[in-house]
């Protein structure tokens, strides 16, 4: 899987993300490999959506999405999922692949 930041929830032939993905997009192809469709937001949209529940990181579970920022903002905050206690897996668009 490589990091490629113009195929995000929303841009266009995004079926699959065998031609890469940006950290949004990746998360979710990997909850639905887990049976979990969650709405392909971007990161300000989940954020916004008073469906989903917005625990504190230290309530976080397996496979939650977990957004992280430089700024107090969701727009275009990074989206990782909470794989154990003090692990996120984050396709990185520095490293440009999926790290934990």
């Amino acid at each position: 899987m490589k990091y490629v930041g113009g195929r995000h929830p929303g841009s266009a032939d995004v079926e699959t993300v065998a031609e890469g993905a940006n950290c949004q997009l990746y998360a979710y192809a990997v909850l639905d490999l887990f049976g979990r469709r969650p709405r392909p937001h971007r990161s300000s949209e989940l954020w916004a959506d008073p469906s989903y529940d917005h625990p504190q990181r230290d309530a976080a579970e397996p496979l939650d999405l977990v957004l992280f920022n430089d700024t107090d903002t969701a727009w275009g905050a990074h989206v990782a999922l909470q794989m154990g206690p003090d692990e996120l897996l984050h396709l990185c668009s520095s490293e440009k692949t999926p790290v934990v």
